[in-house]
Formats: structure tokens, C-alpha cells, sequence
């Protein structure tokens, strides 16, 4: 939840590790298969581990997935937080927070 409620410094931070991570595959894939065989590679490799099996893995064990990286997740804020921090508060103005949801037993047993 401490997380959940910084949903916008959340959301910057990891598209920004995210198209970091992508650029680095195909400069990475570029240098060993150059040329339309290097490109279809990167979007093949970016789809897979970068789009579908995560989202994949998301939707069916995200609240583990996302417990057990916490950790790494708060490092990922430190390392872009000049960059991330600024774009989230942005964001909360442009926007608006996002409103928590909170539920009740019976109502969360109506929805289950």
C-alpha cells in the first residue's frame, strides 16, 4: 500500500527502467545482427521478456511478483528519483491523485 499510494512516482519510474532496458537490447542486439535480422530479434526479444511474458506473470502472481521486488523497486526510485520525482508531481497536478479504493468484507466477497 506505502507504494500503491505513490502511483504516479511508480509509474514514471519503471517506464523509465523499462525504456532503458529496451534501448539497451537493441544497441546490444544491433552490434551482433546488424541490419532487418537485428530488428526483428530486438522486437521479438522486447515482446517476449519485455511485454507479454511479464504481463503474463503479472496477472496471474502480481502480488507476489510485487512483494517479493519491493526492495529492488525502491532502489529503481533512488537511481531516477532526480528524473522521476519532478514527472510524478506533474503528473499529481495535471491529473489528480488516484483515489484509493478501500473496500468492505462484504463487499469484497460480493466481488469475489
Amino acid at each position: 500500500m506505502p507504494l500503491r499510494r505513490k502511483a504516479n512516482l511508480l509509474l514514471v519510474t519503471i517506464l523509465i527502467w523499462a525504456n532503458a532496458s529496451n534501448s539497451l537490447v537493441a544497441i546490444l542486439i544491433d552490434q551482433v545482427y546488424p541490419g532487418i535480422a537485428g530488428f526483428f530479434i530486438v522486437v521479438v526479444t522486447i515482446l517476449l521478456f519485455g511485454e507479454i511474458i511479464p504481463q503474463a506473470l503479472s496477472q496471474k502472481f502480481g502480488l507476489l511478483f510485487g512483494a517479493s521486488t519491493l526492495p529492488i523497486t525502491y532502489v529503481f526510485f533512488a537511481l531516477t528519483f532526480i528524473i522521476s520525482y519532478p514527472i510524478s508531481k506533474i503528473l499529481d497536478i495535471v491529473l489528480g491523485k488516484e483515489e484509493e479504493i478501500v473496500l468492505s468484507k462484504s463487499q469484497m466477497k460480493k466481488l469475489f
